[in-house]
């Protein structure tokens, strides 16, 4: 059903690998493509401070927004000789997952994870946790640096003490790589792209030499198929001026491999 097709993935370098094994069992030729990255923070006191504020009960609830999140807190509690106790705290508080991934991630190390949205939104994890119950709850939130302010805000108007504190950074990769995917738009060499976040369309765009802005747009608009991981980052993309016809239904990579098989069968 994808044969042949020539599909860019722009996630990340390093979290790409299992959407590209999904797309190529479809027979797809699949193009690594990352125009965005995430790094560690630069300054680590932050992340040692959140542990530390966590393990002397400053919580009723933690939420973690990505696994970014959770591999960059638990991985600088090990190196820093507090994982165990970090661990042993984050079981006896609520925690709240934005999805599956995110979840496991905690349980493959041994932390329990209470909520997790049917949805994995931002705003649906917002909703879950008023729904379980947030009036003066003081509530951590750990993300990244481009996370938007719709969930705290959600969560403050139900009456929570929420505080946010970003563990990892999301930033564009290097402009000649953003350009290789503009150059290859505009030769007619992809069929389909595919975006897994709103940062990573908003990069796309943005950091494209503005000569050649108006031509990848028509372009694209025209020739290539724009896929969205979810509303948000259609919302993102329809923001720039796509109209989006493929949006996986459930927000994950199998969810976007799944409806690029339901569009073209």
């Amino acid at each position: 059903m994808l044969k042949n097709k020539r599909i860019a993935v722009t996630r990340p370098k390093d979290q790409q690998s299992e959407l590209i094994q999904l797309l190529e069992k479809q027979g797809a030729i699949v193009l690594s493509r990352p125009i965005i990255k995430i790094e560690e923070m630069e300054h680590k006191r932050r992340i040692r401070k959140i542990i530390k504020l966590i393990t002397k009960k400053n919580a009723d609830i933690i939420a973690f927004t990505s696994s970014n999140g959770v591999i960059s807190v638990l991985e600088f509690a090990k190196k820093i000789n507090m994982f165990d106790q970090l661990k042993s705290e984050l079981n006896q508080i609520t925690i709240a997952a934005i999805g599956e991934k995110t979840a496991d991630k905690l349980e493959s190390e041994g932390i329990k994870v209470d909520l997790i949205p049917k949805s994995y939104t931002s705003i649906d994890l917002g909703k879950l946790m008023i729904e379980y119950g947030v009036i003066n709850k003081r509530i951590f939130l750990l993300r990244a640096n481009i996370a938007t302010e719709d969930l705290p805000n959600l969560l403050m108007e139900a009456q929570a003490t929420v505080i946010s504190f970003t563990v990892y950074k999301v930033v564009p990769e290097k402009i000649e790589n953003i350009r290789k995917i503009v150059d290859e738009i505009l030769a007619g060499q992809i069929d389909i792209i595919i975006f897994t976040s709103a940062f990573a369309a908003n990069t796309l765009f943005g950091y494209s030499d503005r000569k050649y802005y108006q031509n990848l747009l028509d372009y694209a608009m025209e020739k290539v198929k724009i896929v969205a991981i979810g509303p948000i980052t259609q919302k993102a993309l329809a923001g720039i001026g796509f109209n989006v016809e493929i949006v996986a239904k459930t927000y994950t990579i199998e969810g976007i491999v799944e409806e690029l098989i339901y569009y073209y069968k």
